[in-house]
């Protein structure tokens, strides 16, 4: 990934891959199902509290990586 001036090598971007196509099928695939298991915040995704955990989103694709995606 480009660094970006000013960041200095401590982004959260520095630490992540690039995306494929199979990776950006399941995050598009993870968004819909959002819209059928809805949680009170888009950060609650990669929740591991037991009233919020969905954990066979979290096989398929972790909270951290699809905030990033996302954003």
């Amino acid at each position: 990934a480009p660094k970006l001036p000013g960041l200095r090598g401590f982004s959260q971007v520095d630490k992540q891959k690039g995306s494929d196509d199979d990776e950006l099928r399941v995050f598009f695939a993870v968004t819909l199902l959002r819209g059928i298991v809805q949680k009170p915040e888009l950060e609650t995704f990669g929740s591991i509290r037991p009233l919020l955990d969905t954990p066979y989103l979290k096989q398929i694709m972790t909270g951290e990586r699809f905030l990033f995606l996302f954003f």
